[in-house]
């Protein structure tokens, strides 16, 4: 219906409905190209195996589609049914849509025959039926009985991709851009759907693999419609190994008799904690306490299955007075999930043969994941800095109506859909904006494992994975065994940024969380990363390849459970460990052949590939049509030192900052040239440059002078706590701000605590002497009276306390970290007195009655001073800085008192032509900005993968012309 809330949530301003275009196929090429890893190599025995490793991941791009129908297509890679069944009432096998056809029908629709109604073939026959249908679906759930009527109807609804993948693009942001998925992430989705179903498969056994794309080839929105899936899908249960025949002797073993009544007594506190009140106790209640205190009669539930009947009667009556269907999931299973642990201790009571399966690795780990609670989330991990493309991209493609698996009578959500580390529920938080503190112990704590369980995706970092190692670990117990991560059974586990995993280091952060992400409980495990074994030398890369199929529990190179596993126990047994097995195989079968002769490392290429084709894919940007990026020749910006820069630490804070400032003219100078090509349409794109750096002094202090020279409007910093809101304004040129009332600053979002981030400066005009910071002198009135807060922007200091005056820099705070500690030289200032754009802060004025300032200053109307302090304007609200004394009889815009002076202020909204973006190391992985098309290297980058790394930030889909990458010198060390 068009007047369905779907159809006018899709629905324009005016009305109409909403055009979704549809973008052109991409051009898929021939899977040819360069090396993977293109490395300094001096060895001839290093760079033939290079070869064998260049020639292993060029074969695992996926093939082209066989020239067949779709749903032959998708018939082809059928999916094993799973026994169990989703929340959402459907057959829960990885198509979705069930495993049971009731009916064929011979393609009808089910009507009489002779009808007048068209068969389910004729409507598939219509070019845009299922198109047209799609957009009324909210789950799958609704379209699972449509998918049972025939094997045709199942197929179909199998091949269209918006239904497959049901809820991808369903987004504001995807109507507007025509989003879809490419021939090459779908090729990779066939790849990971029959990697996640293997022939065969058995718990504990290898489910998943690795996503290799290039860096900017969509792998998140890939693994996203591997998410959408399986939404709802539980993982598979661990097998069970006991006998129901012992349950007759179970009454006369005191252990069987204790857990018993440990099940009752927690059935009793379900009905004190809210009461019967509402009801009588349950009759059967009354006779499972019985049976457990031995008091029942002799033929009460002769079977544990009468006895687990009745158990379930209760819950489901406690269920019911706690809600029933408008119960949270969290709610429902923190009744169930005790009780099925409880029933469980019951079960393993009945047959205690199964001790010598117990003690190996598999048993081990079988027992622990019997103990979990299973939920069809998908756990992601990433590094701390890609929450924000985390947050974005699903906010951009992923319609949140669709991940909520259950929702309450009035439509409300009964649990949060995606929970993001530091951020929370990612819909009430209403923007990305992550805690001021860095460490994640000063975030909030993890939520119990009943509401992570009932999302649907969950993100946490590498960050929290270390500190839940640190400090939850229990001796003798698997690493971090007290997380709320480790009490839930995931259904998969994804690691962005995954070659992580593959590093070696003893006493690093990424061993000790690499060692906790190893031990998660996940029936499937992916690897997403676009360097999948780094830089170096091949014999390392393909250390780092094997400790990645360790991580995925690879049957034959990889960590198989069939001895003494580290990731079921912190502590190795006497025996060689899985790990180590695994170690050992591979550097007989890949490692030693791949250096030596020619005929074995040939068959050490074909035994790479036999293993990670099936779980493994890669796609490279050759296979796209993408403008492959420009590199110019290297900018050299040494400069000669000059007299007085040549030692110190004085001079050598000069010489940085002129050679910095000679980085920033070529900056301005290329995008001038480019910008006005741009404007005098010469069908360029808009020219945007990114300027980047490993090292953050050198960006700092490239920044600052780009910020002097241009204006804070044309420079965006995306690091530090504005990183967010800045890339915003670069992006879209437009930003949000609140206008400080009392000094005009235009504040960031990121601001904290309803206080101006501007720094106010307060200096006394030196007419009246004395030393300002001088302990023992007691400011007079007259001193009071010369003493004012200014804005940064006003004050000049001299470079290095005996130089050139030069206006206050970011980097001075760095430098001149204590007011209280600076030099009689540096106090030293000159302040402009001359009207400031967008303050409301008076103008310093000369004392009335004084000689006439002195001339010298560096600029126009200047008035000497000394340096008092320094502090935020929001800080000097605080009682520790009353008014300051300076401000009694002027009258401030708003007074200085205890009130935040951002409360109650509205957002504004300006544009901006903000075309340079400062990017740090830590901040540029993730991040998509294929309209950049200027890229400077401040400081070549030697390391090939990184450099790729860096350049694929606008190199990537969506790219419409060449990136031109600049790489710039600036040190001769």
């Amino acid at each position: 219906s068009a007047d369905s809330p779907r159809m006018r949530s899709r629905s324009s301003s005016t009305g109409e409905p909403v055009s979704v275009a549809r973008s052109a196929p991409v051009r898929v090429l021939s899977a040819q190209g360069g090396a993977l890893f293109p490395l300094a190599l001096h060895s001839t025995d290093i760079v033939l195996m290079q070869s064998v490793i260049d020639d292993v991941f060029a074969a695992l791009r996926p093939p082209e589609a066989p020239p067949a129908s779709a749903a032959a297509q998708v018939q082809a890679q059928a999916q094993p049914a799973a026994a169990a069944v989703g929340e959402e009432g459907y057959g829960s096998d990885e198509s979705g849509w069930g495993s049971d056809y009731e009916y064929d029908g011979g393609g009808a629709a089910g009507g009489a025959a002779g009808s007048s109604c068209a068969s389910w073939g004729d409507l598939l026959a219509l070019p845009d039926f299922l198109d047209s249908l799609e957009p009324h679906v909210l789950s799958r759930s609704q379209i699972a009985p449509l998918a049972r009527l025939s094997r045709a109807v199942r197929d179909a609804l199998a091949a269209h991709p918006r239904l497959k993948y049901l809820g991808l693009f369903r987004t504001h942001f995807g109507a507007l851009h025509g989003c879809r998925l490419h021939p090459h992430q779908l090729r990779s989705l066939r790849v990971m759907h029959a990697a996640e179903a293997p022939a065969g498969w058995e718990f504990g056994a290898m489910r998943g693999g690795i996503l290799a794309d290039d860096p900017g080839l969509g792998k998140t929105v890939t693994m996203l419609a591997l998410v959408l899936s399986t939404l709802g899908t539980p993982p598979a249960l661990p097998p069970v190994f006991w006998d129901s025949r012992g349950w007759p002797l179970l009454r006369t073993n005191p252990a069987g008799l204790q857990q018993l009544l440990k099940l009752t007594n927690f059935l009793r506190r379900l009905g004190f904690e809210r009461g019967w009140a509402s009801g009588p106790e349950p009759a059967q209640l009354r006779r499972l306490a019985a049976f457990a205190n031995r008091q029942g009669a002799p033929g009460d539930y002769p079977t544990i299955e009468a006895f687990e009947t009745d158990v379930e009667a209760v819950v489901r009556v406690a269920v019911e007075r706690r809600g029933g269907a408008r119960a949270s999931i969290e709610q429902v299973r923190a009744v169930r999930e005790p009780v099925r642990l409880h029933l469980l201790a019951v079960r393993e009571g009945l047959d205690p043969r199964q001790r010598g399966f117990n003690k190996t690795a598999l048993g081990k780990r079988v027992q622990m994941e019997r103990r979990l609670i299973g939920t069809s989330a998908t756990l992601i991990v990433v590094p701390s800095s890609l929450l924000e493309h985390w947050h974005e991209q699903l906010c951009r493609h992923v319609d949140p109506a669709v991940l909520q698996l259950r929702r309450g009578d009035d439509g409300s959500p009964s649990c949060c859909e995606v929970w993001i580390d530091g951020l929370g529920d990612w819909q009430a938080a209403g923007g990305f904006r992550l805690p001021s503190k860095p460490k994640v112990e000063a975030w909030p704590p993890l939520p119990d494992e009943y509401l992570l369980g009932a999302c649907s995706i969950v993100v946490t970092t590498y960050e929290r994975c270390q500190s839940e190692f640190l400090h939850k670990t229990r001796g003798g117990g698997p690493p971090g065994g007290l997380s709320t991560l480790m009490r839930l059974r995931w259904l998969r586990l994804v690691v962005d940024e995954g070659h992580e995993l593959g590093a070696n280091e003893a006493a690093g952060w990424s061993d000790k969380a690499n060692r906790f992400i190893a031990t998660l409980p996940a029936e499937r495990r992916w690897v997403m990363s676009g360097t999948p074994v780094g830089a170096g030398e091949p014999a390392k890369q393909l250390q780092q390849l094997q400790r990645l199929l360790a991580f995925l529990r690879e049957p034959t190179y990889g960590a198989p459970l069939r001895t003494a596993s580290p990731y079921v126990h912190s502590e190795g047994a006497d025996e060689a460990t899985a790990e180590a097995e695994g170690e050992r195989a591979f550097s007989r079968a890949v490692a030693k052949p791949a250096a030596a002769d020619a005929r074995r490392r040939a068959a050490a290429r074909e035994v790479l590939v036999r293993t990670l084709k099936p779980l493994m894919v890669r796609h490279t940007k050759a296979d796209l049509a993408l403008p492959a990026p420009v590199m110019l020749p290297l900018f050299v910006a040494i400069l000669p030192k000059l007299p007085g820069e040549a030692g110190g630490a004085a001079g050598q804070r000069a010489y940085t900052s002129r050679v910095c400032e000679g980085v920033a003219r070529r900056v301005i100078e290329v995008m001038q040239a480019a910008r006005r090509g741009w404007k005098e349409g010469a069908g360029r794109p808009r020219p945007k440059a990114v300027v980047f750096s490993e090292f953050d002094n050198d960006l700092s202090q490239v920044s600052s002078h780009l910020t002097l020279a241009l204006g804070s409007g044309a420079v965006a910093e995306h690091w530090g706590p504005f990183r967010s809101s800045e890339l915003a304004r670069f992006r879209h040129n437009k930003q949000t701000f609140r206008r400080c009332p009392r000094c005009g600053y235009e504040n960031e979002p990121q601001v904290e605590h309803d206080a101006c981030d501007r720094f106010l400066f307060q200096v006394t005009l030196t007419p009246h002497g004395g030393d300002p910071l001088d302990a023992e002198a007691d400011p007079s009135a007259e001193e009071w009276a010369a003493t004012w807060l200014v804005e940064e922007e006003r004050v000049f200091v001299r470079e290095g306390g005996g130089g050139a005056y030069r206006r206050w820099q970011l980097r001075d705070f760095d430098t001149y970290r204590n007011p209280a500690l600076l030099t009689a030289a540096v106090r030293e200032v000159w302040i402009d007195a001359g009207p400031l754009a967008d303050s409301k802060l008076p103008p310093p004025r000369w004392p009335a009655g004084a000689a006439p300032p002195p001339a010298g200053g560096p600029a126009g109307d200047m008035l000497p001073a000394k340096l008092r302090a320094w502090a935020k304007c929001g800080a000097w609200r605080a009682p520790q800085r009353a008014c300051p004394p300076c401000w009694l009889g002027r009258s401030p815009p708003v007074p200085f008192g205890s009130v935040p002076v951002l409360q109650g202020v509205a957002w504004e909204e300006r544009r901006t032509d903000t075309h340079i973006l400062t990017l740090r190391e830590d901040g540029s992985h993730g991040l998509d900005l294929s309209f950049v098309t200027h890229l400077f290297l401040v400081n070549p980058i030697d390391d090939e993968a990184r450099l790729a790394q860096v350049v694929a930030r606008a190199h990537r889909m969506g790219a419409t012309a060449p990136v031109l990458v600049e790489p710039m010198l600036l040190w001769d060390d």
